[in-house]
């Protein structure tokens, strides 16, 4: 009987290996997507000052990215653990294949070592005296997250794991990525919202792109464009075609100011998006916001500079 047994357990079917195979992989998935979603909305949350825009927009690329890794890898973790849960109460030898417990103690060893890790970084920032409140919220999700991990699987290895005490797990586990992705949605704003702020982005790259070419002109013919043939003016000069407003298709407005090497131009945003670094000067007012811009200063190599000053 007990060689029996012993065939059953070395015995790996090609099902076996890939069912266990997956849920090792939709449970890391699952691991790290929470974990980055939950640095991205700390990210977000504890702004550092010395943070640049582009270091702000990725933290908003990351937190989509992880929210549709969770979104998607999340269902199908909690469709093969109760796939096993019922092959384990139907033939409950194949708890103790070689191959699941194979996997379950590389998980506790990695959790092991994650939670190790994580402890001497946090000693060490304590006695660097830089414990800050994003540092220390981080600690806590991989503290939280590598804990109860290996709580679970150390007693699902050890079979005491308890019918109710896995669907305590579950409920605990769904409540905590719901709870994340719900999180998240109030930190970077609904997909409607992101599509505002990505047309904003195409008019700052416009109004950045015409302030250019509109310096180049100035520099070739020494003076403005005129008002009523500025687009003209620029196409002639340098063969630029002047955007548009990528919604409404409408032109963005172009002012010269009279007695100065100086002009404004003007778009309608979507969005407020505030002054995020020092030297920030495509910050702007929701609605029509203009920028008044002066061609009269050169750079290093002799280049014309413009100075944005939004006008408010």
């Amino acid at each position: 009987m007990e060689f029996t047994k012993n065939q059953t357990l070395n015995k790996v079917t090609p099902k076996d290996f890939f069912l266990n195979l997956g849920w090792l992989i939709t449970l890391y998935g699952t691991i790290i997507s929470f974990i980055a979603l939950s640095f991205g909305i700390i990210n977000k949350l504890f702004v550092d000052p010395s943070d640049m825009y582009y270091s702000v927009v990725s933290y908003t690329s990351g937190i989509r990215l992880s929210i549709s890794w969770l979104v998607v890898v999340f269902p199908i973790f909690l469709i093969l653990s109760h796939y096993m849960k019922k092959i384990f109460l139907a033939n409950p030898e194949l708890r103790d294949l070689w191959i699941r417990k194979w996997l379950i103690y590389l998980t506790l060893f990695l959790s092991s070592i994650t939670f190790v890790v994580d402890l001497i970084l946090t000693v060490n920032k304590f006695l660097e005296g830089d414990l800050s409140s994003k540092f220390f919220a981080k600690a806590v999700v991989v503290f939280l997250v590598a804990g109860l991990t290996f709580y679970y699987y150390f007693r699902e290895l050890r079979a005491k794991d308890s019918g109710m005490n896995s669907k305590i797990f579950g409920i605990v586990t769904i409540v905590l990525v719901v709870g994340i992705l719900i999180s998240s949605f109030f930190v970077i704003g609904s997909p409607m919202n992101e599509r505002d702020r990505k047309l904003d982005e195409k008019r700052v790259r416009d109004l950045e792109n015409i302030s250019w070419q509109i310096s180049n002109f100035y520099e070739v013919k020494g003076r403005l464009p005129v008002k009523m043939t500025w687009t003209e003016d620029l196409k002639t000069e340098s063969n630029f075609i002047v955007p548009v407003d990528p919604e409404s298709g409408a032109n963005y407005l172009y002012e010269p100011i009279a007695g100065e090497p100086s002009y404004t131009l003007c778009a309608s945003f979507n969005l407020e998006i505030p002054v995020t670094y020092p030297g920030d000067i495509w910050s702007h007012n929701k609605g029509e916001d203009c920028f008044k811009k002066n061609v009269g200063q050169v750079d290093s190599f002799g280049k014309p500079l413009p100075i944005s000053i939004p006008v408010r």
